[in-house]
Parts: C-alpha cells; structure tokens; sequence
C-alpha cells in the first residue's frame, strides 16, 4: 500500500489500513539550485 501526500494533507491510517501492524517512511526531495 502507498499513501501519497502533498504539504499540508493528511490521512487516517486506521481507515486506510486497519490492520496496520509496520509503516516504512521514504522521504525525498529535490536539491533546489540557486543562481
């Protein structure tokens, strides 16, 4: 299961998946460039 979410949103894992017993958490993002 993926629970995508953007700034600001949320999401409940207890009705997403109640039988929920692990959560892995993958972060990432761009590195900005300056001029």
């Amino acid at each position: 299961m993926a629970v995508s979410l953007s700034k600001g949103g949320n999401v409940s894992l207890t009705k997403e998946a109640p039988g929920l017993t692990a959560v892995t958490v993958g972060l990432g993002w761009d590195v900005r460039t300056t001029t």
